[in-house]
């Protein structure tokens, strides 16, 4: 990191001198690499920048203005919130304070704020610089393979506030359209890019894509009020067998102020205890028929735990009518130890207010909806 960032201050000081600002250039620098060092940050950081200018080498005696187009892809992703709309704007804005405090023209200021602006869309003009800009800041669509999964694995790692889930979708339908403007020769723009990078972008698009379709998600649903010992035995084991598992509440509107925990509560329980799980994604769904909520997050499986014989009569009826609805969804059965047999949320509830029963609650339930139990009904 020591020597990318060497090798980054030399080339933003001889941007600097050649734009004629003014100051000291180390303080913007300074900025710009705090904001590309920032926690969340895995692809969008220093090293993104460095390999955007090293493209620029291959084009830049076709450029007609390098100055503002070096600039624009020094500041394009210098502000970055994977959940905001603005981000381009917000990285326009910053470069136009750096560009007027370093006393630059304003006719630089408007250029570096188009270029940067384009990058939202990656659909420029006809003018070369804005083709550059929109090419450089995807070719990373094309690069080796290895290279192509760090970068998928960096995607995801800013996205992990999105539950996979939607991630998983937001993200097909984001690689569906760069296959559809590849396809109509529209992805790139500029011809040494696309002789260079069209073909792999297509097979590593395509192979996102099959990734994404291939992989195993599973649904796990109960009221989960609160979660057990029980309960977590089943997630442990189903997150292990499956690439993608949810969690899900039903909510029943009509038992609002009936409920031990009320689901935002069972919610922010079940993120405590599944928090070291970064396959399991917890939601809730309107209580409707559970097929409906599989079919509607992609799902191709859904887990049921076990207690005894009895469990499996009224199982294997839902798993019939299931089946009835969607013959492509599987149901598989995951049996819980006989030592957690007896412990289901009610009888943990039930243990509530006898002596001793702090003790009593605190085994057979994880220790986040243990503390959450203990705020609730614990006197004083």
């Amino acid at each position: 990191m020591i020597r990318l960032e060497t090798e980054l201050n030399d080339r933003w000081n001889g941007l600097w001198q050649r734009l004629g600002a003014t100051g000291n250039p180390d303080i913007p620098f300074g900025e710009i690499m705090t904001r590309y060092s920032e926690p969340g940050r895995h692809y969008h950081t220093s090293l993104h920048i460095k390999n955007c200018l090293d493209q620029l080498e291959l084009v830049r005696e076709l450029v007609t203005d390098t100055n503002a187009l070096e600039f624009a892809i020094w500041t394009h992703d210098v502000i970055y919130d994977p959940k905001a709309p603005d981000n381009e704007e917000k990285s326009a804005e910053f470069a136009r304070d750096i560009l007027a405090r370093a006393q630059v023209v304003p006719a630089m200021a408007d250029k570096v704020d188009h270029l940067v602006q384009i990058t939202k869309t990656h659909i420029p003009g006809d003018g070369i610089d804005e083709q550059v800009m929109a090419d450089i800041d995807i070719l990373i669509l094309g690069s080796h393979p290895i290279v192509y999964e760090e970068y998928m694995d960096g995607i995801r790692k800013e996205y992990t506030s999105v539950p996979f889930h939607l991630f998983r979708r937001g993200r097909q339908k984001v690689l569906q359209s760069l296959l559809g403007r590849l396809e109509a020769g529209e992805l790139f723009h500029v011809p040494t890019y696309r002789y260079k990078y069209e073909e792999s972008s297509r097979y590593n698009l395509l192979g996102e894509v099959k990734e994404l379709q291939a992989m195993k998600v599973a649904v796990y649903a109960g009221s989960f009020d609160p979660p057990t010992n029980g309960h977590m035995y089943i997630i442990e084991r189903a997150s292990a067998l499956v690439d993608n598992l949810i969690v899900a509440i039903g909510d029943n509107v009509g038992k609002k102020g009936k409920n031990r925990f009320e689901v935002p509560e069972r919610l922010a329980m079940l993120r405590e205890i599944t928090s070291n799980m970064p396959n399991v994604d917890i939601t809730s769904y309107p209580l409707e028929y559970l097929i409906n909520f599989v079919e509607s997050v992609d799902a191709r499986y859904i887990v049921r735990g076990l207690r005894s014989e009895d469990d499996f009569k009224v199982e294997a009826a839902l798993d019939e009518f299931n089946m009835g609805k969607n013959g492509e969804v599987t149901t598989f059965f995951i049996r819980t130890p006989d030592s957690m047999n007896r412990i289901s949320s009610s009888s943990v509830m039930g243990l509530i207010g006898y002596d001793g029963w702090e003790n009593d609650v605190r085994c057979r339930v994880p220790e986040a909806a243990y503390n959450h139990i203990v705020a609730a009904y614990k006197p004083g």
